[in-house]
């Protein structure tokens, strides 16, 4: 399933989050909230990790997006654990997987938890600094919500930060205006990072983001997660609705 990354400028799709489903054959949609820690304590997330790049920018290369000129590709960004950035190869094989789909640079995004990214082990760092000078930018997802160390931050700079959606849920429900959204928008341009707002359901959050200048944004007010048959008949929507709000 792909959910679609929007400008909040011109609410057109810029990219899509490839998002992990697992239809079981009796027990139905099980979250990954489930599976994936039982995939990581059996040993499995490698090989899992592996087929899910595999898989995203495999599908990715075949996409024919239209972007605006001079604009970027058209991207999808691929989740990976701490597990996975812990193994020396792990930027090998991406950056291999990429150049065997021809996916042009920055055509893939990588997205790591807050709790994996400050994980000390010194191969998940060197992976996302090779991904980074490869033209593979890394974003850190449900930012807000871990332990992140500032210091830390500062030294293998992310190129995005994602807002925990539990942030965004509070725009226009209070009035303090939501002070730690702002406070994650001033720490990111300080950092010269880009933000992604997750869990976007409303104009109003919307409209507040656009105004506090945060560029990105996805949820399920522009579109829920698709099938990849569906995908550019959604961004082509968004395209159309842009459109008709100018």
């Amino acid at each position: 399933m792909f959910q679609p990354i929007v400008d909040l400028r011109t609410r057109r799709a810029v990219g899509a989050e490839a998002l992990l489903r697992w239809a079981h054959p009796t027990r139905g949609a099980i979250s990954p909230v489930e599976f994936i820690p039982l995939c990581e304590a059996s040993g499995a997330m490698p090989r899992l990790g592996d087929w899910i790049v595999q898989t995203a920018v495999s599908i990715a290369s075949s996409w024919n997006m239209p972007v605006d000129p001079g604009s970027p590709p058209f991207y999808v960004s691929v989740n990976a654990s701490g597990i996975e950035l812990g193994d020396p190869h792990h930027a090998d094989r991406v950056l291999a997987l990429c150049e065997r789909a021809s996916l042009p640079a920055g055509a893939l995004k990588i997205e790591l938890t807050e709790s994996d990214y400050v994980v000390e082990y010194g191969a998940v760092h060197a992976n996302m600094a090779q991904l980074q000078t490869s033209g593979i930018p890394i974003m850190i997802d449900d930012f807000g919500t871990g332990s992140s160390n500032l210091e830390r931050l500062s030294e293998v700079r992310a190129n995005v930060l994602k807002i925990d959606r539990r942030f965004i849920s509070a725009i226009g429900c209070a009035a303090d205006d939501a002070p730690l959204v702002q406070s994650i928008l001033g720490l990111a341009r300080g950092l010269a990072s880009s933000v992604i707002a997750e869990g976007v359901e409303t104009d109003v959050q919307a409209d507040w983001l656009e105004e506090h200048e945060c560029r990105f944004a996805q949820g399920c007010l522009f579109s829920r997660p698709v099938v990849s048959a569906d995908l550019a008949a959604v961004c082509a929507g968004l395209s159309s609705r842009s459109r008709l709000r100018l």
